[in-house]
């Protein structure tokens, strides 16, 4: 059992360089699949929330379900539909495992963070 088991950091299973030939080396970073089992189908969107608002635009309007956005992209598409509505409970455990990643990422010195956050339609609850 590892030490957060809610913890919201990707698993990085491996990071390699790769060297062909008479080409660049290439980096490659091997990570767990956080959309596996989701619908593309369903996809309402993809985001990578940095909790900034610098920079954190993708500009356009015509974007798949699939396209990873930005913070700003969030805020601008949840002020025409809300897309995200969570019980106080699960708000409680979402901060919580942020803070316990940000503690671990404190201890090793390392300060990137970033959530992937996709949204996606349940097609049940719109039966109801």
């Amino acid at each position: 059992m590892s030490e957060n088991d809610d913890s919201l950091l990707a698993r990085i299973y491996g990071i390699y360089s790769v060297r062909m030939e008479d080409q660049n080396p290439v980096k490659l970073v091997v990570m767990g699949n956080a959309l596996q089992g989701a619908s593309k189908t369903h996809m309402l969107g993809c985001f990578d929330l940095k909790g900034s608002m610098v920079n954190r635009i993708v500009r356009g309007t015509d974007f798949s379900g699939s396209t990873t956005l930005k913070d700003r992209n969030l805020m601008n598409l949840n002020g025409e539909r809300i897309w995200l509505r969570f019980k106080g409970t699960d708000i409680q455990k979402i901060n919580e495992a942020m803070r316990e990643d940000v503690k671990l990422l404190q201890r090793y010195n390392m300060m990137d963070y970033s959530v992937l956050l996709c949204v996606q339609e349940n097609p049940d609850y719109a039966k109801l």
